[in-house]
């Protein structure tokens, strides 16, 4: 049997592997690729984000999180963690707009890249490089690959975080005990 400790370990050792997988894979690709793919990714990790916080009642997680689901899109996954306190306010924006060059590569059939008018003045907003470079010049792809792997270690990070804070279903003794307080 593999104690609790050594597994955590493991699935973080199996993590990064993928993760660096993923970030030699994402930089090559198109940018309507690297726009869809690093957006996929990291909706990815916030449903293991939110999977580890909630309740450990996979049954009813997954009635939540799940394709058609209250919390099965990309969109709501991010208003989710920001509003359970799990994603700083700079990352849920960042995400926000990433979410938005996701949707515009993803609806617009050709002719989109990165140097086009409309994703470029997005890109202009991510914070997560003007943070960790200030003054720096970087590419509109640049800024969107740099602000993507950011939030996605940012994600892992906190995934490892907040397991320890489980939210944790109550007993009903505990349901009474405190509307007595």
């Amino acid at each position: 049997m593999v104690s609790k400790r050594k597994r955590s370990r493991l699935e973080a050792l199996a993590k990064s592997n993928d993760i660096k997988g993923f970030l030699e894979e994402f930089q090559k690709e198109s940018d309507r690729a690297t726009a869809i793919l690093g957006a996929a990714y990291l909706d990815e990790h916030l449903l293991q984000l939110l999977s580890t916080f909630l309740v450990d009642d996979e049954g009813e997680v997954g009635e939540l999180l799940g394709t058609e689901k209250p919390l099965g899109t990309f969109g709501a996954r991010i208003r989710a963690a920001y509003c359970m306190g799990l994603l700083a306010k700079e990352d849920f924006e960042d995400l926000k707009i990433i979410k938005a060059i996701r949707n515009d590569f993803a609806h617009q059939l050709h002719g989109l890249s990165f140097n086009g008018e409309s994703i470029v003045k997005k890109c202009e907003k991510l914070r997560a490089v003007k943070r960790l470079r200030p003054n720096s010049y970087h590419s509109s792809r640049e800024m969107f690959v740099f602000t993507t792997t950011y939030i996605l270690m940012e994600l892992c990070v906190h995934s490892i975080m907040f397991e320890e804070k489980r939210c944790q279903v109550p007993s009903v003794t505990e349901v009474v005990q405190s509307l007595s307080v």
